[in-house]
């Protein structure tokens, strides 16, 4: 299993990691109580300081329209391979991975330079790994 502090070393990697949470969070134009619990829960986990992590919250919180354009870049291709990846798992967890979802995963992994195979790849595996959890809950009549 992969640790996300070797794969995000430092904060300001991790601050590249949460700008990405912000940007799905405000995709669809409605930013739910749910979301911003994940924020805090992702600020904590990553370690990012106080004052970071309430900077980058109160953008989360601002207005869809008048919150600042939050630009990726990470230094190492894995960096935008593995945001991805865990992003598109976040989408899912609600069941739906809508359309402003899957263009916002797009226009991300376009700055990041992920060519569209390999986000075809990372989809049809996350695909997968919800339907082996639905098999998994319904063996418990879940």
């Amino acid at each position: 299993m992969v640790n996300i502090s070797e794969i995000y070393p430092n904060e300001a990697e991790r601050v590249m990691f949460l700008r990405g949470l912000i940007r799905l969070a405000k995709a669809d134009g409605v930013l739910e109580p749910e979301e911003v619990v994940f924020f805090d829960a992702a600020v904590q986990g990553l370690g990012v300081s106080v004052t970071v992590g309430a900077e980058l919250r109160q953008i989360l919180l601002d207005d869809i329209f008048t919150s600042p354009y939050l630009e990726m870049q990470f230094a190492k291709p894995a960096q935008g391979l593995f945001f991805i990846r865990e992003a598109m798992q976040l989408c899912y967890a609600d069941g739906e991975y809508s359309e402003e979802e899957q263009l916002e995963i797009l226009s991300i992994a376009t700055e990041l330079n992920i060519p569209l195979k390999k986000i075809e790849e990372i989809e049809s595996w996350v695909k997968a790994g919800v339907v082996w959890r639905e098999a998994g809950d319904q063996l418990l009549e879940l």
